[in-house]
């Protein structure tokens, strides 16, 4: 979307439309794809810049509003980050440790296998990843890239503000998200909640699930009354997804293959769980 370009590339520095000539005089290319830049300038109509002689690119918006956030993380030398809010069966957690981080430096670059570059954030000597969201959020594959390789990424969700990013000068509202108010960011993954994730883990029991007649059954259930055999079973749809014990849904062992649940129901309300309450949302 052409129209929403305020800025371009100039001798490799990112320029504000104001600032240059107009038409091709400008001397930009898109910070995207690396085509020439028309600055279109007139009184009946709000500057910006088109691509010449090229359609319109797709990433153009998203690829400067990175760069715009390198500049402002560069010249303030630091940046805030939110609470660590994850996920664990049923249940939402909002662990507090929103704090405002000293960077060392800050890159962005791209890669053969992203459209937009990649903004990395170091700090105390650790690599923070920054994705920024406006017209184009990252795929389950980019997502997955990051958990499993254990790369700390915050994401910056701006796609309810595109309306506000296009019609004012981007810089204020990058600055007011990155700075001060971390409500539009969220981590992707840290190993802090790794950490937490391996605790509650620690603190319950696995539970296989069996398949019989279309039904996911639970074995060893510690809540249902056992059979004549000593045997108890739960019906996972019907009866573990509503049981306050079960902490995760159903998971694939990657040793064997085999399918089961995590469940607190033998040790109840453990000192643990009882701590993790006040963190619930």
């Amino acid at each position: 979307m052409d129209s929403l370009i305020q800025y371009g590339l100039k001798n490799g520095s990112l320029v504000n439309i104001r600032k240059v000539k107009s038409g091709l005089e400008c001397g930009c290319i898109c910070p995207a794809c690396n085509h020439l830049l028309v600055a279109k300038k007139g009184r009946n109509r709000k500057h910006h810049f088109a691509h010449y002689e090229v359609a319109d690119c797709e990433y153009g918006l998203d690829t400067t509003i990175r760069y715009i956030a390198r500049e402002i993380l560069e010249n303030s030398k630091k940046m805030i980050l939110p609470d660590n809010v994850f996920s664990c069966g049923r249940d939402k957690y909002n662990y507090p440790q929103q704090q405002v981080i000293d960077i060392e430096n800050v890159t962005i670059e791209k890669s053969l296998l992203l459209p937009i570059p990649e903004i990395t954030i170091y700090s105390e000597g650790k690599a923070i990843k920054l994705e920024i969201i406006v017209t184009h959020d990252i795929d389950k594959r980019t997502y997955y890239k990051f958990r499993k390789l254990r790369i700390p990424t915050l994401k910056l969700d701006l796609n309810s503000l595109k309306a506000t990013i296009s019609s004012r000068n981007p810089k204020s509202v990058l600055k007011k998200y990155l700075l001060e108010d971390s409500s539009h960011t969220s981590w992707l993954y840290n190993k802090e909640e790794e950490m937490i994730l391996a605790e509650f883990e620690d603190n319950v029991s696995s539970k296989k699930v069996v398949r019989k007649k279309r039904i996911d059954l639970v074995e060893n259930c510690p809540v249902n009354e056992k059979d004549l055999t000593g045997y108890s079973t739960a019906d996972f749809a019907k009866q573990c997804r509503k049981c306050k014990y079960m902490v995760d849904g159903i998971l694939w062992d990657s040793d064997t293959n085999n399918p089961y649940i995590l469940c607190s129901g033998e040790i109840g309300n453990s000192s643990f769980f009882s701590e993790w309450e006040k963190f619930k949302v």
